[in-house]
């Protein structure tokens, strides 16, 4: 039993450091794709034919929509506490 318990513990930590590194700053993280899409649309318009500028802008969306849902859930389980 201790010593699963043990395992636990080492696990949480590892868990916390994994949340930090892949979900820590969302909202910083959230400015700044917004800033990026916003240069890069900012380029579109200049250049609307652009293929590369096209194809840089549907990644950036698709990471800028994706961390936004991440910012929203991490809002409402903040909220619920």
């Amino acid at each position: 039993m201790l010593h699963l318990l043990h395992k636990l513990k080492c696990l949480k930590n590892k868990l916390k450091c994994f949340r930090r590194s892949k979900y820590g700053n969302v909202h910083k993280k959230v400015d700044i794709l917004r800033s990026q899409l916003y240069t890069i649309q900012k380029d579109l318009q200049e250049d609307p034919f652009n293929p590369e500028l096209q194809l840089a802008e549907s990644k950036i969306k698709d990471e800028f929509l994706t961390m936004l849902e991440v910012s929203l859930k991490l809002l409402k389980q903040q909220n619920r506490i």
